[in-house]
């Protein structure tokens, strides 16, 4: 089961928005180093946002979107095991299908440097994802994170989140 707090935020969520869905974003590398083999579409309804793009050969090691009504009980328990293990888990709540989620996610992997590079920008790291979050304005938040109605996770053993909910 996802953490018990955030299984009972979505049901509160639900009433208001009952077709809100919970995904976990896992970083692939993460998941195979902590449990030896890598994560691959075993259970049901996941994607390597990855896919499809041009950086399509590491699509093992990079983020993983799992439905969580798909998988069965072990395999989201393993998630919450590997979520507090290392800093590779992301729970979102979207009331977007998965195949619409991963589009959307897979517009913000790249961000343009001033100097016109290309960057990957890796918001499914909680490392990553707060000061992200912090660095950007308001504006900014709401485009950025936006599409998605809340993103969970954990960072230093500290549970945060961002919402556009009350």
């Amino acid at each position: 089961m996802i953490p018990s707090q955030l299984a009972e935020r979505l049901e509160r969520l639900r009433t208001s928005a009952p077709g809100l869905r919970a995904y976990a974003l896992v970083d692939g590398y993460q998941y195979a180093q902590h449990f030896g083999h890598p994560l691959k579409r075993r259970w049901g309804a996941v994607a390597a946002l990855f896919a499809g793009t041009e950086d399509e050969p590491l699509a093992d090691a990079g983020p993983w979107v799992i439905d969580l009504a798909a998988p069965e009980a072990f395999a989201i328990a393993s998630l919450a095991e590997l979520e507090e293990a290392r800093p590779s888990v992301m729970w979102l709540f979207a009331d977007q299908e998965l195949d619409a989620l991963v589009a959307t996610l897979q517009g913000k992997l790249n961000s343009r440097l001033p100097d016109g590079r290309v960057a990957l920008v890796r918001f499914w790291d909680p490392r990553v994802f707060v000061p992200l979050f912090n660095a950007l304005d308001s504006a900014g938040r709401q485009s950025y994170f936006g599409d998605v109605s809340e993103w969970h996770g954990l960072r230093n053993g500290k549970r945060f989140h961002v919402s556009h909910h009350a």
